[in-house]
């Protein structure tokens, strides 16, 4: 029995030696039959042996210019150059180990030819406007089925075919194909252009507002009304559309339009800028006399913050051709006197809309001192004349001005206007206004009449009150003049004037002989005190009394005048506790009030 089982394992031992000790076996080649040649991707064969290979060797007879990488692998990727289609190629592969070389296994393939595709001309043109195209492809047998294929069809008027006319209104990149057989080749073009984004394509408005379009994708840019920035600031009086052409840097040209909805029901106020030119001045308390006593829809926001405000449209136009909504400044849904508050708050404030200024003519405004010298400790006073008896102020309606002066020879906001009864403003019914500006030197001041009528005249309409500083050397001297003038007749005509004449004195402390247009200051009522919404400002007697309001910082808020009685708005002031000083030529008072 041992000497079964010694043999048995000897001849175990001597199977598995010689199955180790073999060279290897190549089994087949495994790859496609039929390949495109360059420039095709290359093709993938791949050798199946035994016995554990440890090298191969890959080989190829026929047409020169094939290259095999990986030739040492199992895995062969080869190329083959193009030539005449059909062409065939012999693989050929053995594998080796270390005890030997294994059979060669050869595999035949047929290479066809692939297209090179190429364009006349230049492959790239802008959007707009019309080319042909051509393409063609390099091939070496004339057997050999051609075809093409054009992607998109966008613009172009085949898909098939060497030649095409493309024509896209719209930037594109095209492509085609070109196949012999299911061998194929492609090249791209480029029909470029300016693609211009306007943003947003839509807006809508009220009437008498303006709208912004901004567009981006160009290097420069024209829009219909010859605008030559990227932004466009329009305010139409009707819907309307606007082109913009946009020109890249490669010379291509987009175009894009946008729509501006105008609605004539209704529009947005800017409260204070009446006549709606863009920029809250004097000549928008002209306005307010122009349509004086006019009533329509209050808005649903009242008050005069700076900001645009929603108000239905009124019946009938303002002198500028603008709804007379917008003389309703603080929007309680009437015009009066009481509209001033929103000019004085927002006074020279503008927005995206102004128009051009008006002629001019000649000076009509001058100021004329009451006294040959200048006093120091009291009030000043210059009488303002509109006209004179050679310069009749024919069919008037209202005026406005600014007072210039010397800020650094006057008490600090001791400046004010006393309109006066006159032609201009009998029985003192007009919309007065006065805006300080003591820093720049500036009272801008205005009265219009508030009843529809043009009058004619001349004469003192006012007095420029001013008091000079303690501290001024006697016989210096203080200058005081008129500029910026306009006026306006019943119908919205507006003119403006050239500098008016001023006056400059001498100063001097002696008050011996001084005869003051004393207003003495008596029987003054403020109510209702706490007050909301509305306050009345009485005096017992006719004089014509002025008065500024302060915040609790002394900050000046509002100036104006009155005679016997009139009513303030205070809607546009927050909560708190305001000071109201009433003044004269000698005496002043102070009164204090709260709102709630």
């Amino acid at each position: 029995m041992k000497t079964i089982y010694s043999l048995l394992f000897f001849g175990l031992g001597y199977f598995n030696l010689t199955q180790a000790q073999v060279a290897p076996v190549l089994a087949s080649i495994q790859g496609p039959n039929n390949v495109c040649a360059q420039p095709a991707i290359a093709s993938t064969f791949t050798a199946n042996a035994s016995n554990s290979p440890s090298i191969y060797f890959w080989s190829y007879s026929g047409q020169s210019g094939a290259v095999i990488s990986n030739s040492n692998s199992s895995v062969a990727t080869i190329s083959f150059p193009n030539g005449v289609s059909g062409t065939t190629y012999t693989l050929s592969c053995y594998a080796m180990n270390g005890f030997g070389a294994s059979n060669t296994v050869n595999y035949i393939v047929t290479v066809f030819e692939t297209p090179v595709v190429s364009f006349s001309g230049s492959n790239i043109f802008c959007q707009g406007s019309s080319t042909n195209l051509s393409a063609s492809s390099t091939i070496y047998s004339s057997s050999s089925t051609l075809s093409y294929s054009w992607s998109p069809s966008f613009g172009l008027n085949t898909t098939t075919g060497a030649n095409v006319n493309a024509n896209p209104s719209s930037p594109t990149n095209y492509t085609v194909v070109a196949s012999i057989g299911s061998c194929t080749n492609s090249s791209q073009f480029s029909v470029q252009g300016a693609t211009v984004v306007v943003s947003p394509l839509s807006q809508s408005v009220c009437l008498g507002s303006s709208a912004t379009f901004i567009a981006s994708g160009a290097a420069t840019y024209t829009w219909s009304n010859s605008t030559t920035s990227a932004s466009l600031n329009v305010s139409p009086n009707s819907t309307s559309t606007y082109t913009i052409s946009g020109t890249s840097s490669n010379g291509c040209m987009g175009v894009s339009i946008v729509t501006l909805n105008v609605n004539a029901n209704c529009a947005d106020v800017w409260p204070g800028d009446a006549n709606r030119d863009g920029v809250v001045t004097t000549s928008d308390v002209l306005e307010l006399g122009l349509s004086a006593s006019s009533t329509g829809a209050a808005r649903n926001i009242t008050g005069n913050t700076w900001t645009s405000h929603y108000a239905n449209a009124w019946s009938g136009n303002g002198s500028t051709g603008w709804n007379k909504a917008h003389t309703d400044c603080n929007g309680d849904g009437v015009v009066n006197n009481l509209d001033t508050a929103a000019i004085y708050t927002n006074f020279s404030l503008s927005h995206s809309f102004k128009e051009s200024a008006v002629a001019s003519s000649n000076p009509d405004i001058n100021l004329v001192s009451q006294t040959p010298l200048a006093f120091i400790g009291v009030w000043n006073v210059a009488d303002i004349i509109l006209g004179d008896s050679t310069n009749i102020q024919n069919q008037i309606y209202g005026t406005d001005f600014e007072i210039n002066y010397d800020q650094n020879v006057i008490e600090t906001d001791s400046i004010k206007i006393m309109y006066t009864s006159s032609f201009l403003n009998a029985n003192n019914q007009n919309i007065n206004f006065v805006k300080p500006y003591f820093s720049n030197g500036k009272l801008y001041c205005a009265s219009v009449r508030a009843d529809h009528s043009n009058v004619t005249g001349e004469g003192k309409i006012g007095e420029f009150w001013y008091k000079l500083k303690s501290d001024l050397t006697e016989n210096s001297s203080v200058s005081i003049s008129v500029s910026n003038a306009n006026k306006i007749n019943s119908f919205g005509l507006i003119t403006n004037s050239t500098n008016g004449n001023g006056t400059t004195l001498s100063v001097t402390a002696d008050l011996v002989g001084l005869q003051t247009n004393e207003h003495v200051l008596s029987n003054i009522y403020v109510f209702p005190n706490p007050a909301k919404d509305y306050v009345t400002l009485k005096r017992d007697n006719q004089s014509l009394t002025s008065y500024t309001i302060t915040d609790i910082s002394g900050r000046v808020l509002f100036q104006n005048e009155f005679v016997g009685k009139t009513d303030l708005n205070l809607s546009a002031y927050q909560k708190g506790i305001y000071f109201i000083q009433f003044d004269s030529a000698t005496n002043s008072i102070t009164k204090k009030i709260v709102i709630e």
